[in-house]
């Protein structure tokens, strides 16, 4: 008579083993849907960011101070102060936030006032 076939403990082995390994890919899926998420969240708010500052180079003039607004689901912050230095120079400061995820972006813009 041949034994042929596996043994109740060798499939248990490997069934175990089979959902070892299951998990650990589950893991990483999860990993990475979580940080592609994050990753969308934050090229949202930089896109809103950059908006405001290339809406911001198409004014004609730009008057100091703190704004507010909302682009969709994104808060944008954003401040105008006139360069001491160079008067025809205004430095902007843009700050979008979208959930817990905040993005900055600093830079000067010519006035034409």
């Amino acid at each position: 008579m041949k034994n042929e076939g596996f043994s109740l403990i060798e499939v248990m082995i490997a069934m175990a083993i089979f959902a070892i390994g299951i998990m650990a890919i589950m893991q990483m899926h999860l990993w990475a849907v979580k940080n592609n998420s994050t990753a969308n969240f934050i090229n949202i708010a930089t896109m809103a960011a950059t908006d405001t500052v290339e809406n911001l180079r198409g004014q004609p003039t730009l008057v100091d101070g703190l704004y507010n607004k909302k682009n969709g689901p994104v808060d944008i912050n954003y401040t105008i102060t006139q360069d001491a230095v160079y008067p025809k120079l205004c430095k902007v400061e843009v700050s979008a936030t979208l959930r817990k995820h905040t993005i900055r972006l600093n830079t000067y813009i010519k006035n034409n006032s």
